[in-house]
């Protein structure tokens, strides 16, 4: 069985400058301005000079196979972004607040707001949507090593501590979650948009954008077939079993080809004697379809019909749901006059959407 799967998840930031309190230089220098962004905040009330920063926020993204999600590896997908800083302090204004030393930690709190649905927030392509969960996580040996925390209609009150006076030991991740269950009859291209708020008193805020992106190109997953065994009765043998065909694009189309592992063309049961091949038929069809929809296949050749639609569900649902079969057929004639013993394929059944 072949897969054919592959999404990309990618999350951007794009950082937006704030209005600015005054220009004090500890907000106007290189200490806070990063290729052009400017994302600090800075006031001053009774003797007192406040600042906030926000930096270094970058994109982030992430793949996906519908293989992971056949072999039950994961249930739920997860990126980090890398390391962002955000931090808040004073000091007296006839001291110098570059020297972290002379810094008193201030508390301040960060909140996510943006495109969401009843219970999480949301990436859009037209009217569908997909629910993805964005969740804040402090940094071990951090002043936020205590922080992790689902940003949904949340805003983390984060305190300042003191000796951790700097930028890089106050450091976050953010992490982006989406069910692989999210996933089942998606394809297209997914995204939201999101306001990172970052506010301290005295009425200090420092604000990004931060966007979400997921590529899901089309997908498709064949399963549900398991091996099969016959004896010979001096009888023709027929055997018909159900297959699962899903596709991630709604009544996606699609083609099946069959591959012998036997050495010459065609479809053979071999004892290991060539001479002795015995050759078998397959036929591929959906459910309850009859005759019409059904095709005999040739061996190496992709085949298809026009009624041949993909499931919805991944693995059709469960139960006895499949929407396809396949039919071995093995004739009397091609039986007889062969040796006792056992004889034995491999076939290989894929698909591709067309």
């Amino acid at each position: 069985m072949k897969l054919l799967s592959t999404f990309l998840v990618m999350i951007g930031l794009l950082l937006i400058q704030p209005v600015l309190a005054n220009n004090n230089p500890e907000i106007s220098d290189g200490n806070c301005n990063k290729d052009g962004k400017l994302n600090c905040d800075s006031a001053n009330i009774d003797g007192r000079d406040y600042f906030l920063k926000l930096k270094y926020l970058k994109d982030v993204s992430f793949r996906v196979s519908l293989s992971d999600i056949y072999r039950g590896s994961s249930s739920r997908y997860q990126v980090s972004s890398e390391k962002f800083c955000a931090i808040a302090y004073s000091c007296e204004q006839d001291k110098n607040c570059n020297n972290h030393k002379n810094r008193k930690m201030e508390d301040y709190k960060i909140k996510f707001t943006g495109d969401m649905l009843d219970d999480s927030f949301a990436l859009k392509a037209g009217s569908s949507t997909i629910p993805v969960t964005l969740r804040l996580k402090g940094v071990a040996g951090d002043g936020t090593d205590n922080i992790d925390e689902d940003m949904f209609n949340n805003e983390s009150d984060v305190p300042g501590k003191s000796g951790f006076e700097i930028c890089r030991n106050n450091e976050f991740v953010v992490v982006a979650e989406i069910d692989a269950e999210d996933l089942e009859g998606a394809a297209g291209d997914y995204e939201g948009t999101f306001d990172v708020e970052v506010s301290a008193a005295p009425s200090m805020k420092a604000n990004d954008d931060l966007n979400v992106e997921l590529e899901l190109p089309p997908s498709i997953l064949i399963s549900g077939l398991s091996d099969r065994d016959f004896v010979y009765t001096g009888k023709n043998i027929s055997d018909t079993q159900k297959f699962c065909v899903y596709t991630s694009e709604k009544n996606g189309k699609f083609k099946i080809k069959a591959d012998s592992g036997a050495d010459q063309a065609g479809f053979w049961l071999s004892n290991g004697t060539a001479a002795y091949n015995i050759e078998y038929g397959v036929t591929v069809g959906r459910v309850g379809g009859g005759n019409d929809n059904s095709r005999k296949l040739n061996e190496g050749v992709y085949d298809t019909h026009s009624s041949w639609k993909g499931a919805e569900d991944l693995f059709c649902g469960g139960g006895d749901n499949e929407n396809m079969e396949l039919t071995l057929d093995i004739e009397k004639s091609d039986i007889d006059g062969k040796p006792s013993g056992v004889y034995k394929d491999t076939l290989y059944l894929t698909v591709e959407p067309t």
